[in-house]
């Protein structure tokens, strides 16, 4: 499974492809077409999730998802977070079925059978540079500007921790250590088990 193209930009839609096996692929739009409580929400998707979270925002962000398969559209799906952040390929992300999406500062995850969600955290400051998959950690990690955090792929929290430097998108995962350059070039390397930091 993997991002094979950036399909278009305007100023009211970006949108991502990932294509999967079984000749299915989905498809995800940063949408702005309607207002959050529209009713016509109700019949361009087939449900609406909203992640909660801790932080309060004027403005949120709306992802539409929609899983496609040969014959057509399998389902599809609205999710609503507080505040707001533009989609990027970091942003997103697919392992073992499930979708990884982040916005504001949250994450959440959604099941690619059918697209319900299956958790959602709020993380410290969000993940503008990117989630990240540990396949050997059984782990997603989202790195924000000032900060990382460990997630398990049920949803439990394993660590999150604090980086005095503003990060950048520049991670790198190797063996037990995640590794992210700052926006003054130096290295901060983070054990994935414990969240210790190694170097930095």
């Amino acid at each position: 499974m993997q991002l094979t193209s950036l399909l278009s930009h305007s100023t009211t839609l970006t949108e991502l492809l990932f294509q999967l096996e079984m000749n299915r692929r989905v498809v995800i739009v940063d949408d702005s077409l309607y207002d959050i409580d529209s009713a016509d929400n109700s019949t361009s998707y087939d449900m609406i999730h909203r992640v909660p979270s801790r932080a309060f925002a004027s403005t949120k962000t709306q992802r539409g998802i929609r899983l496609c398969g040969p014959s057509g559209q399998i389902a599809s799906c609205l999710v609503i977070f507080q505040g707001t952040t533009p989609l990027r390929p970091s942003s997103v992300t697919i392992h073992d079925d499930h979708l990884y999406v982040t916005a504001g500062e949250s994450l959440c995850a959604i099941d690619l059978s059918d697209l319900h969600m299956n958790w959602h955290v709020d993380l410290l400051s969000g993940a503008a540079n990117g989630v990240y998959i540990s396949s050997t950690h059984s782990c997603v990690l989202a790195v924000g500007d000032f900060d990382m955090t460990c997630i398990g792929q049920s949803g439990d929290v394993r660590w999150a921790t604090n980086v005095v430097d503003f990060l950048t998108p520049n991670v790198t995962i190797d063996g037990h250590d995640i590794a992210v350059v700052d926006d003054r070039g130096n290295r901060h390397v983070l054990n994935i088990d414990t969240g210790t930091k190694v170097v930095g």
